[in-house]
């Protein structure tokens, strides 16, 4: 094949992520394919063990992950949901 391109191989065996047809490095996660960076703009891989350190609990619960810039403080989606819930909440009891 011509115009294929050659995926990159994992830095080591015991590398958790393989490198997507997209360049990106994947990981299967309770069924569905998620990405963790560009594989050739991280060869090795640091940069995306950061990242799924960073998201791994989320991940495994189902939750969506957090954004990059949330510096763990309360955000106005948060606090919109923490409202609706509580008056939810107050209007079945």
């Amino acid at each position: 094949m011509a115009n294929s391109t050659a995926l990159l191989k994992k830095p080591r065996m015991d590398f958790p992520f393989y490198c997507h047809k997209s360049d990106r490095w994947a990981k299967k996660v309770r069924g569905q394919t998620k990405f963790f960076g560009k594989a050739t703009t991280d060869p090795d891989g640091q940069a995306a063990l950061a990242e799924r350190n960073r998201v791994k609990d989320d991940l495994l619960t189902g939750h969506k992950p957090r954004p990059k810039d949330a510096d763990g403080g309360t955000t106005v989606a948060d606090a919109q949901a923490r409202r609706i819930n509580e008056r939810v909440h107050y209007s079945r009891s």
